[in-house]
């Protein structure tokens, strides 16, 4: 499937979520909305990472380079997060799973220097002017099971995902988030990001403008 039908197939099956769980209205806000303020944010993995006030038992699995790990082997708790999951995998970027069993729990995607050199260009990179160097990585796409939201679970699978990074020789992450959306600007500001900037993003359903350039969401 062309990585565009992609796109429309899981912001469709996302619309339909969204829906489904807080009505229209709050559908529409997600899918229409103008100028709305993104916090660009960066961490430097080489400083101490918050030590666990209490642990939670999960698997990490690495999916992308260096591992033998397959996108079906895995179970996801909606149909958005498994489209959105084999979107990525197919276009060739990296992502840490929480699983429980074969359950997905928590996914952060990612991309390096490495992707880039083989043409596997995440499209958030050239509307943040972002050039990673060998030794960052862009963060994009963090998902909790709702259920796991605000538990142990969120905390020990970040410590756990950027320890791997950090031993995996990367030393800075760049991310980002919407400006209201209080449990990403916890978990942002809990785990000592820093802000860089802040872009305007303004979203039609399918079509986006971030930061002054034309792009699908």
């Amino acid at each position: 499937m062309r990585p565009r039908l992609e796109t429309f197939r899981y912001q469709y099956e996302n619309f339909k979520e969204l829906v489904k769980r807080g009505g229209l209205k709050s559908a529409l806000h997600e899918s229409v909305y103008f100028n709305r303020e993104m916090v660009l944010v960066e961490r430097d993995l080489t400083k101490p990472l918050p030590k666990l006030k209490k642990d939670f038992d999960i698997n990490l699995i690495l999916l992308g380079r260096g591992s033998s790990s397959r996108i079906d082997d895995l179970k996801f708790p909606n149909k958005v997060r498994e489209l959105k999951g084999r979107a990525y995998s197919r276009r060739g970027f990296s992502a840490f799973f929480a699983v429980i069993g074969s359950m997905v729990i928590a996914e952060q995607w990612w991309t390096s220097s490495s992707h880039i050199r083989d043409k596997i260009i995440h499209p958030d990179l050239r509307w943040m002017e972002l050039q990673l160097k060998e030794d960052e990585i862009y963060a994009f796409d963090l998902f909790v099971a709702p259920e796991y939201r605000g538990t142990a679970a969120t905390n020990k699978f970040a410590v756990t995902y950027m320890n791997e990074m950090r031993k995996a020789g990367y030393s800075k992450i760049f991310g980002g988030y919407f400006k209201g959306n209080i449990p990403s600007a916890w978990f942002h500001r809990t785990f000592s990001f820093s802000e860089i900037r802040k872009v305007k993003r303004s979203r039609f359903f399918f079509l986006e403008i971030k930061n002054g350039k034309l792009c699908f969401a």
